[in-house]
């Protein structure tokens, strides 16, 4: 698996699924460290791996509210 870095420049809405019937939206904030699995990186949402949850994420916001590393 190929992943990329992002540090966060904004704060940046997210949804996480902790089980199977709950949904919760939370911001990641600006500064936070993400990755992705560069695979995935086709789709308009992409998982995205922080502080040790899994979120779902528009690329298209991580592409121009983050800083690749």
């Amino acid at each position: 698996m190929s992943e990329h870095r992002y540090c966060l420049q904004q704060d940046i809405l997210s949804v996480h699924t902790p089980d199977q019937t709950h949904k919760e939206c939370l911001y990641v904030p600006a500064g936070a460290v993400v990755s992705i699995d560069t695979t995935d990186q086709t789709d308009k949402l992409v998982e995205v791996h922080w502080d040790s949850k899994t979120v779902l994420m528009f690329l298209q916001d991580i592409q121009d509210r983050a800083e690749l590393l």
